[in-house]
């Protein structure tokens, strides 16, 4: 306990000191009642030191706290006649000194609200500051309390943007180091990189002095994870993204669940209550391939059990070692006619289609034909490709009393019924999988087929000019109610990302089109409509702090499977999907905002021998528009039949 006796009698004679100086200058008298707050803490310490370790607070850093903060509200003309007096050790007073130039602004940086804030921590690992306090009878310990205070001396070296106050630290409960500053209106973005610069040199000073090594550290700003270098790496993606759709009540929930382990409606009251799905699921699942000479069986490993290092099971078939082939998400559509728009806002992202078809109904149902012609709208499918299947679900009810037909046979009728009906939709090699999902049966057929459409996709190579762009598919607040303020993170985006590129913890990302500050420009009488600037939005930058696929960590994404991206953006915007139909990507990569007018050159009318005329499209109808996964509705302002041509006027961007 010899730090702590150290930090008390410093705190002691800080305290001393004011209450003698408390008539010259005035400005200590307005500190005493505060120094004298501190000193009966200390007390009380002194008295409940054995409580304080059993709940888990080391009593040297409640003093060290302490003492800091008698620091930081000194008067900076008294500070160092106060520290001639404490005949600190070498060590203590290195790392007071060095303290001093960061505490000047404490108050100030109490008295208003912080513009920018970033929280790093110094080590690279949890046992950071909180771990060198617990080590206090250690020999290393004034050693390594050396390193801290030269790695935050560095800070000076860092200049500091026009108008900005110099950086400000102060360590919380948990030993990590929070560096704010002040920045006047307009520049907190300068403010931003100014806080990186300072955390990634502090850091590097660290890992010098600490370790002797001589590479370079960046640090990691975000606030629930402290370094980089704990994130796994890319593999950990999912490769793909699998559509589930079909009519409701199919199955199409139950077999997800099968496959990953995880009921897409568990986030959902409403849904649970109902028992259909009412908005988009989403689920992840690994590949496994028996490593046998002779088996080569494949099988899914549920999310909850695929982790970097856990142990993978053996194969169902021969009990062999298995390996992981690759990594999918899925996307349980609602099949519901009324939640058709739902279903849309998924399909941008689809790269496989798993059509879910009961076995004991006729096949396919008028919704059924729907949702395929939806998706071959969206440019999924074309007719030829092979990256659909059927998967007949309900097949444990195939078997009907009245029939003559074994259950294999009302199979393989079914799936015969199925395929002919949607040759033009499927193309001709859709092949059929007929499954029991409550039971797991014929799921291993379904994985080897998905293993090797993602083994396809990984080895194509697609024409795109190399921006990577996140397509939100869902938004939301991870903040818990009554959460404390220093502890909140910012909004989170969930998506897929198409383009080649990539996504980075620490990027600048742009969204668009942001926020809708306004309606729809007019266009002016006798004048054509101008959409350079068609609404008054606002496109929002934040920074990448975190990149999550389920619940492992990621460095960076690339097209693929649903990831999760964090940001520093205020999460009320985030909250109930209030960013579904963004695009997310690097400033200056984002297509433009349309509207409030949009023209559409080529039109492809389906189906129209089942509308009457009333149905037919004409000046003033409402029409619903979707691009990507946005959702907007719109009127009809001009149409033409024989040049194909639709102009619409949108309600939104």
């Amino acid at each position: 306990m010899e730090l702590s006796r150290e930090m008390h009698c410093c705190a002691d004679r800080i305290v001393d000191e004011a209450a003698n100086r408390a008539k010259v200058p005035r400005e200590w008298a307005r500190q005493v009642t505060l120094f004298n707050a501190y000193h009966r803490s200390l007390q009380r310490l002194d008295a409940d030191e054995d409580e304080n370790e059993d709940e888990g607070i080391p009593p040297e850093r409640a003093a060290l706290d302490l003492l800091l903060n008698v620091i930081g509200n000194l008067n900076e003309t008294g500070v160092p006649e106060v520290l001639s007096l404490l005949g600190l050790s070498d060590e203590s007073s290195l790392f007071v000194q060095s303290l001093l130039p960061l505490c000047r602004h404490e108050r100030l940086r109490r008295s208003k609200p912080i513009v920018h804030s970033v929280t790093a921590s110094i080590g690279g690992q949890k046992e950071d500051v909180v771990g060198l306090v617990k080590e206090a009878r250690s020999p290393q310990f004034m050693a390594d309390f050396a390193a801290v205070a030269s790695a935050l001396s560095s800070v000076s070296s860092v200049a500091v943007p026009s108008g900005c106050e110099p950086v400000c630290v102060s360590v919380s409960g948990s030993g990590k180091y929070t560096f704010s500053t002040l920045a006047p209106p307009g520049r907190s973005e300068s403010a931003s990189l100014y806080l990186e610069l300072v955390a990634a040199q502090v850091q590097k000073v660290w890992h010098e002095a600490v370790t002797g090594e001589s590479a370079g550290v960046d640090g990691h700003l975000d606030s629930r994870k402290p370094t980089v270098e704990s994130c796994p790496s890319s593999p950990m993606q999912p490769s793909l993204n699998i559509g589930m759709i079909g009519d409701v009540a199919h199955g199409k929930s139950t077999a997800v669940k099968a496959m990953t382990g995880k009921r897409t409606q568990s986030h959902s009251k409403e849904q649970q209550q109902h028992g259909i799905t009412i908005r988009l699921g989403f689920a992840n699942a690994a590949i496994l391939r028996c490593q046998g000479p002779c088996c080569g069986a494949c099988s899914f490993l549920p999310e909850s059990k695929d982790k970097p290092k856990s142990k993978l099971p053996p194969c169902s078939q021969c009990e062999g070692p298995t390996s992981v082939v690759t990594r999918v998400s899925f996307v349980d559509c609602p099949g519901h006619a009324e939640l058709m728009a739902t279903m849309l806002s998924g399909a941008s992202t689809f790269d496989v289609v798993l059509f879910a078809a009961a076995s004991n109904v006729p096949c396919p149902t008028p919704q059924a034909k729907q949702h395929l012609l939806a998706v071959k709208m969206s440019g999924v499918l074309d007719g030829t490709t092979d990256n659909v299947a059927i998967v007949q679900t309900k097949s444990e009810l195939a078997s009907s009393s009245v029939s003559a037909l074994t259950p294999a046979e009302r199979l393989k009728r079914h799936a015969v019924q199925g395929k002919k009906s949607l040759r033009k939709h499927l193309g001709r090699n859709a092949p059929c999988f007929p499954v029991c999902a409550p039971l797991d049966v014929g799921l291993d057929s379904l994985a080897e087929w998905i293993a090797t459409r993602a083994t396809q996709q990984q080895s194509r190579k697609e024409a795109d000019d190399g921006a990577a762009r996140l397509v939100v598919l869902r938004s939301f607040d991870v903040n818990r109610p009554g959460q404390d303020v220093d502890r909140m993170v910012g909004g989170v985006v969930g998506g897929a990302i198409v383009g080649s590129g990539s996504i980075a913890v620490g990027d600048t990302l742009e969204i668009r089109p942001g926020l809708h500050v306004g309606g729809a420009s007019q266009r002016k009488k006798g004048k054509k409509g101008d959409d350079s600037d068609p609404f008054a939005v606002q496109p929002l930058l934040c920074k990448c702090t975190s990149l999550m696929s389920g619940k492992t960590e990621l460095a960076s994404a690339a097209k693929g499977g649903l990831i999760a991206v964090g940001t520093t953006i205020c999460p009320s915007y985030t909250a109930e999907n209030g960013l579904v139909g963004s695009v997310v990507g690097r400033p200056g990569t984002l297509p433009p905002v349309w509207g409030p007018t949009l023209q559409l050159d080529t039109i492809e009318f389906v189906q129209l021998d089942k509308l009457s005329s009333k149905d037919l499209l004409r000046k003033g109808s409402q029409v619903r528009c979707h691009v990507g996964s946005a959702t907007v509705s719109g009127t009809v302002v001009r149409i033409s039949a024989k040049r194909k041509r639709l102009e619409g006027s949108l309600q939104k961007p």
